[in-house]
């Protein structure tokens, strides 16, 4: 029973390992360069949308 047990739960800690490790990377230097990189092309796609609205008038 107790070895059943164990060879069931071989796949719950690899699923565990792998979502560690996903945390891991998407939460580092990377992750925040990409959201600083996302922002700044969201923040400069308002401004041109401001920007044409406004010389319209």
């Amino acid at each position: 029973m107790k070895q059943a047990f164990v060879s069931a739960a071989r796949p719950g800690w690899w699923i565990l390992t792998t979502c560690g490790l996903a945390v891991l990377l998407t939460s580092g230097h990377w992750a925040h360069r990409t959201a600083e990189r996302t922002a700044e092309s969201l923040e400069s796609a308002e401004i041109r949308q401001t920007v044409s609205v406004a010389g319209r008038g």
